[in-house]
């Protein structure tokens, strides 16, 4: 499947979930979601579901510095860095 129609799934599942369940929070999470391509873009189109009140990810943080203005700019509220180590010869 191609990243935009991956992208399309992923808003019309959390759009049923929002009206079905009264979703109002997502958190992306699962491997490393910055390596996903059209991450922002989806982002966005999440964000710009009527009722989702709060957008948050889970990163490594390793492509933040690439990523972090484009993900503010497309509505995530907030970022949990999970790191596996601090010492940076292990990571």
């Amino acid at each position: 499947m191609q990243a935009g129609a991956q992208r399309n799934a992923v808003v019309r599942g959390a759009d049923r979930h929002r009206a079905d369940g009264g979703v109002s929070k997502v958190r992306l999470t699962g491997g490393e979601p910055l390596v996903r391509r059209g991450i922002v873009d989806l982002c966005r189109s999440l964000r710009a579901i009527n009722g989702v009140r709060e957008l948050t990810m889970t990163t490594n943080g390793a492509l933040l510095p690439q990523y972090a203005a484009e993900l503010k700019q497309a509505g995530v509220d907030r970022l949990n860095i999970s790191l596996d180590t601090l010492n940076e010869d292990k990571f």
